[in-house]
């Protein structure tokens, strides 16, 4: 008799699958989607937008050895809302990459740079671009208060070398 209760009872048993948690307390990263609408606000400035995704990325990804999955061509995650919800962590080209994904899903340009084995990005507002680098979580500011970018970083410190 309970055997037969018991089999009764998981025929009714389904699969749940696609489970999204929320709050009020932690912006939604669950897609590309719910970033936007988390961190993109009608009237911002592109400046503002690109700040937005290397503020994501500085706060989201951990800066550590990288997740391995060796899937595909590819060993390493650069998928940044991947990272954000499985993983939390990677080296600077993932960083990188999470940035330009992000300024580039709300249509900002983006670009990588090699600077002595490390991974920047640069992201172009305002006709010029700006370096963003989320994975030491620093920028450089110029004189005028602008972002500099990795040649006008260049150019000053060769100049003051």
């Amino acid at each position: 008799m309970i055997f037969a209760l018991l089999l009764a009872l998981q025929s009714d048993v389904g699969v749940v699958s696609g489970v999204k948690v929320t709050t009020d307390k932690v912006a939604d990263v669950s897609s590309l989607e719910a970033w936007k609408a988390s961190f993109i606000k009608p009237g911002m400035s592109d400046e503002e937008k690109a700040m937005a995704a290397w503020r994501t990325v500085s706060s989201f990804q951990h800066q550590d050895a990288p997740p391995m999955e060796y899937l595909a061509n590819e060993e390493t995650v650069c998928d940044p809302i991947k990272l954000f919800n499985v993983y939390g962590y990677g080296f600077c080209s993932m960083a990188s990459a999470g940035v330009k994904q992000l300024s580039r899903f709300v249509g900002l340009e983006g670009r990588g740079w090699g600077i002595n084995s490390h991974s920047v990005c640069e992201i172009k507002w305002n006709g010029a671009w700006h370096l963003l680098d989320a994975s030491l979580i620093n920028y450089f500011k110029k004189a005028d208060g602008s972002v500099a970018s990795v040649e006008e970083l260049i150019a000053a410190t060769s100049e003051w070398y």
